[in-house]
């Protein structure tokens, strides 16, 4: 038991020595790894040192062999090149001689003065074929009455000429400042102009598309602005009134009325164009009633002479003819909610017992919704075109319009029929007409379509 013990002690002294003779040990491996680390380390650097310095060369040798590639093409260029100039060298030139003299001809080879002066004429006709081939198919306005027609499934009621500087109105008006007309009425102030005559006209079409109480109520629109429906509405309604009837003529354009200029109802007070007496918005918001807000335009004659001219007309020719005019009044911050309510159907109503015949001059189609509102009290609905200048995609676009409101147009107005010859045009419209000298005779044709004038509000532009 004793030796056990003996044998037990002296093997733990033994693992006690051995243990504290370890951390020695340990320290002297770990300075041994540390300083093969430094090595290795050192070793990585200069390896580094030799790979950055092989990329610079590589980058050198890289450079030297594209020269060195340029280089050995040129050579191979340029020793090619002597090699043909050395086989051309050696090529002899054959030898040229003159065996015959040729003969002279006794008429001239080229140029050839006749073919010539042919080929140009006939590319000139070919090349001003194409521009006029080229230009009318540009152009997608509307040009004449059969091409109206054609196109809109419409028949043309009425091809109303330009009007502007139009016989001895015009001159006198130029002449005259006490002249304070608008040309804008050709109905009563050249009655004998074509321009008259084509609103009879559209006056004589539009009473035989039915039954009198089924045509009382007209409506006359456009596609868009600067068409002439203000003054196609003014001159139908008086060539009504010449025939007899009590008109009412509404002006149902709230955003740019245009009747109280027309009929010179400014404002005394200021002397400004902007009309304040009662008008269709006062009717429609309840502050007026149609008898009391429209204006009765008087009959009688006017006579204004200027030395050689003397223009004399008659606004009303028939018994019991009168025109009243519903001028726009003030201006409405909505029109179209306006309208959307009863108060305008009510107003037709109104005047529609009041008078015989109600025409209504109202906005553009594609510009405002105000025409879309006021078509279903309408009976007979026109759309006025200008001639030359509206293109046929709006005013299709306004009629498919109408049709989604159950309106189909009756007809249209052809309007501003230019006076002036050209290609392309035919004579659609003339007028024969006596002046006052007995055997008189005069013959007017309107031929061609005009265009955008300098000012809207001359003539039948608006």
């Amino acid at each position: 038991m004793m030796a056990a013990k003996a044998a037990l002690a002296e093997a733990k002294q033994k693992l006690r020595e051995a243990v504290l003779a370890q951390p020695p040990l340990l320290r002297s491996a770990i300075e041994q790894i540390k300083a093969t680390e430094a090595s290795l380390q050192g070793a990585l650097q200069d390896q580094q040192g030799v790979a950055v310095n092989l990329n610079r060369t590589a980058i050198g040798y890289q450079q030297l062999a594209r020269q060195a590639e340029t280089d050995r093409a040129l050579y191979e260029s340029v020793l090619r090149q002597i090699k043909e100039t050395n086989l051309t060298k050696d090529v002899k030139a054959n030898a040229v001689s003159v065996i015959e003299h040729s003969q002279f001809s006794n008429f001239p080879v080229s140029p050839r003065p006749t073919k010539t002066i042919m080929l140009g004429l006939l590319g000139g006709l070919a090349v001003g074929l194409a521009l006029v081939f080229g230009a009318d198919a540009l152009d997608r306005s509307i040009k004449t009455v059969d091409q109206a027609e054609t196109t809109l499934g419409l028949p043309v009621f009425a091809a109303v000429p330009e009007t502007t500087d139009e016989g001895p109105v015009s001159r006198l008006k130029r002449r005259s400042k006490a002249f304070g007309r608008s040309n804008y009425r050709v109905v009563v102030e050249t009655p004998e102009s074509p321009a008259a005559e084509a609103f009879r006209n559209l006056r004589a079409a539009l009473s035989l598309l039915g039954p009198e109480a089924e045509r009382k109520v007209s409506l006359f629109t456009s596609a868009v602005p600067n068409e002439g429906k203000s003054f196609t509405s003014a001159n139908y309604s008086l060539a009504l009134a010449q025939q007899g009837y009590r008109v009412l003529l509404i002006d149902g354009d709230l955003r740019r009325p245009n009747m109280h200029k027309i009929f010179r109802f400014a404002n005394p007070r200021n002397n400004s164009e902007e009309d304040s007496t009662p008008g269709v918005t006062d009717c429609l918001v309840g502050e007026a009633d149609v008898a009391s807000a429209a204006r009765r335009i008087p009959a009688g004659e006017f006579q204004l002479v200027d030395e050689d001219i003397e223009l004399t007309g008659k606004i009303l020719t028939a018994t019991g003819g009168q025109l009243s005019v519903l001028a726009g009044g003030r201006r409405a911050p909505n029109p179209a909610e306006i309208l959307a309510g009863p108060f305008f159907g009510r107003l037709i109503t109104e005047a529609a017992t009041i008078f015989d015949r109600v025409v209504i001059d109202s906005s553009p189609i594609l510009a405002v919704s105000d025409t879309l509102l006021m078509t279903p009290h309408a009976q007979t609905v026109c759309i006025v075109i200008r001639a030359g200048k509206t293109p046929r995609p709006a005013v299709r676009r306004a009629i498919t319009l109408l049709a989604k409101s159950g309106i189909r147009p009756a007809g249209l107005v052809l309007n501003r029929l230019r006076r002036s010859r050209g290609v392309g045009y035919y004579y659609y419209y003339a007028s024969h007409g006596y002046g006052k000298e007995e055997g008189a005779y005069s013959r007017s044709y309107t031929r061609g379509y005009g265009h955008r004038s300098e000012s809207d509000h001359e003539g039948n532009g608006a």
